[in-house]
């Protein structure tokens, strides 16, 4: 949220979510935890390219520059720690129960942000909230993180890393469809060949078997017996 004061939705779809893949891909292959498929070698371009395409095209479209150039930065940040936290947290999923690990990091984060508010809302501040702004509150608690995070830590014990991440292609896709139905916009040509080239590429990454990244066995215990002597 930070990065895209300094560039733009579509330079976020692009380096914030698109590149994720790519970098988890990356670290699991260098880490000896994922091998490459041609499946994979072919979906995440075309996811990559079909998604440029969707959010491409007028003056919020995708574009480097020095006007975005600080908000790219730190976007590609996102997605490098983005898949270190994939990473990370597929190995967790399948050790510990998921309401658990799901506490821990609403804890953290409410922890990490308290100061914020602390340091910057007041009673005035909090009275100046609309009822629309409690609504879209209460709608990104509940649901966009809580049950989110939620779904997809859960997806991600079953798909692994990759997969999981690579299912954020779609956002693109969603986002111009809800605009369709819901606020009366129009879906380009560009948009259409765009949304079925990201379609195209997640049965790819979906159908490839190996693409799942490697996790550390899990203790086990053993039957021992007792004689007696």
């Amino acid at each position: 949220q930070y990065a895209l004061q300094f560039s733009n939705a579509a330079n976020g779809a692009v380096l914030g979510r698109g590149f994720m893949p790519v970098v988890t891909v990356l670290i699991a292959v260098l880490a000896g935890q994922m091998r490459m498929t041609w499946r994979v070698i072919l979906g995440i371009p075309l996811a990559l390219g079909s998604v440029i395409l969707i959010v491409s095209g007028g003056a919020d479209g995708f574009h480097l520059g020095s006007d975005t150039f600080r908000g790219d930065i730190l976007l590609l940040m996102r997605s490098f720690m983005g898949a270190i936290y994939l990473i990370g947290m597929n190995r967790l999923v399948v050790k510990y129960p998921l309401p658990i690990l799901i506490s821990f990091e609403m804890t953290a984060g409410a922890l990490s942000l308290l100061p914020f508010v602390l340091l910057r809302a007041d009673g005035a501040y909090i009275a100046a909230i609309s009822q629309s702004g409690w609504i879209s509150l209460i709608y990104t608690s509940l649901l966009a993180t809580a049950v989110g995070f939620s779904l997809h830590n859960w997806s991600l014990a079953k798909l692994g890393p990759f997969k999981s991440s690579a299912y954020g292609y779609l956002l693109p896709v969603t986002a111009a469809l809800g605009g369709f139905f819901f606020l009366g916009e129009s879906i380009s040509l560009s948009q259409y060949i765009g949304g079925a080239g990201v379609l195209a590429a997640m049965y790819f990454v979906q159908r490839d078997r190996t693409a799942g990244v490697k996790r550390a066995p899990l203790p086990t215990t053993t039957d021992t017996t007792v004689t007696k002597s």
